[in-house]
């Protein structure tokens, strides 16, 4: 069975996640002052650990890091990606 779960994530930090390993990225937003992730995720298949981090604008980001999106607060822009650590 697929559900849609949301996963606050911290910048500064390498969040890890543990998800379905088909599980899929949908949206990212700030909620409640808070960046989340909206991921779509199969129960049915065994989990695994994926990284995420969040990026300021102009901040390095390394090669091997897949772009998730990007979202505004107030004056701040944030993108974040999935790295490989």
């Amino acid at each position: 069975m697929k559900f849609v779960y949301k996963y606050p994530i911290k910048s500064g930090v390498v969040n890890t996640l543990t998800v379905p390993h088909d599980a899929k990225v949908l949206h990212v937003a700030i909620q409640n002052a808070c960046i989340c992730l909206w991921i779509m995720v199969d129960t049915a298949y065994p989990n695994t650990e994926r990284d995420f981090k969040i990026f300021g604008t102009g901040m390095p980001v390394p090669y091997s890091a897949s772009y998730i999106g990007t979202v505004q607060d107030l004056s701040f822009v944030w993108h974040i990606f999935e790295v490989q650590n």
